[in-house]
């Protein structure tokens, strides 16, 4: 044989040793190292302690430890034999984030009217409210230059009693004051010394679904107040002297009511006018009508229909006396 021959034989042979020796190797490295420890089985792999796993305590738990592939890369990775081994064949479900619930808005607090509060017995709570806006109007009355500028202030004092469960007795004060308003003197919508602005006896069943009864001065707000309304955003506002008896439960709730527009006038004690009357309906069905209402309104204004028909009464009453005679 040709030393040429020989070369090329003893390389071929050295390569398949190396090859034999890497392959080796590399199932000794996967298997693991032998133990050095006397009594240790040949072929248990020792498994080294990494963070996430707790360390091996003896050779009972090194035992349990069994050599498994990872389907999805190939590797072997020591696993614990109670665990199931996940099958490749099924697809498998990915944790669907929920989506985390938007905070609530907090309501409106008043911190000094809470601090007060802290010291009360817990039937009795004070509250205030402390307003005051900048308004100018130009080219009144289609006049160039005839403008004018002033500063509305409203004051607020409100008290709760709460002696029961069902009983809640509320009075509240208003002081209204414009500054700077021409011509003079000021109208009552917008000045409005000190004055009892609602003062009222409510009764309301416990529960969900019951009764409720409101007698005194009192604030009617429906819907957007576009027929009945407070009127908050004018200076002096709007109260009712009224009597409502409300029915509610879960599905309705309905208000009917009999009542008379309180007139604000300055340097006298607010009071209605005698005949003019409002008397009305309303009604929520949540479930059956989401978002709907239904109002039924009468307006009864008696001082100017007597005052309209007392000729006719007169020449009745004048024409039945001459016939008498």
């Amino acid at each position: 044989m040709k030393k040429t021959h020989l070369n090329r034989f003893f390389f071929l042979l050295l390569a398949f040793g190396l090859l034999g020796a890497d392959i080796a190797l590399a199932q000794s490295g996967k298997s693991g190292p032998a133990s050095d420890k006397p009594g240790a089985k040949p072929g248990a792999r020792q498994t080294q302690p990494t963070k996430s796993d707790p360390p091996v305590q003896n050779e009972d738990e090194a035992d349990e430890v069994v050599a498994t592939v990872n389907p999805a890369n190939g590797d072997e990775q020591g696993q614990d034999a109670s665990i199931p081994t996940p099958d490749p064949s099924k697809p498998v479900a990915k944790p669907v984030a929920k989506p985390s619930p938007s905070p609530s808005p907090k309501p409106a607090t008043n911190p000094i009217s809470e601090g007060i509060n802290e010291h009360m017995p817990r039937w009795l709570r004070l509250n205030g409210e402390y307003r005051m806006r900048f308004e100018g109007k130009t080219g009144q009355r289609g006049i160039a230059d005839n403008d004018d500028y002033y500063t509305l202030s409203r004051f607020r004092l409100s008290v709760t009693i709460k002696p029961a469960e069902q009983w809640t007795f509320f009075l509240q004060g208003q002081d209204s004051q414009v500054f700077g308003f021409n011509p003079r003197p000021e109208p009552s919508s917008l000045e409005n010394t000190f004055d009892l602005r609602q003062a009222y006896i409510d009764w309301r069943q416990s529960g969900k679904q019951g009764w409720a009864v409101r007698v005194g001065r009192q604030e009617f707000k429906y819907g957007d107040e576009r027929v009945i309304g407070a009127g908050d955003w004018g200076n002096t506002a709007r109260a009712f002297d009224a009597i409502k008896v409300s029915a509610f439960g879960k599905h309705y709730a309905v208000d009917l009511f009999a009542s008379s527009v309180v007139v604000a006038e300055e340097r006298v004690f607010d009071k209605r006018r005698a005949g003019q009357n409002l008397y009305g309906l309303h009604s929520t069905f949540p479930t059956l009508i989401p978002k709907a209402e239904v109002a039924v309104i009468i307006v009864s204004a008696m001082a100017p229909l007597q005052a309209a028909l007392r000729p006719l009464f007169e020449r009745f009453a004048a024409g039945r006396a001459g016939t008498s005679r």
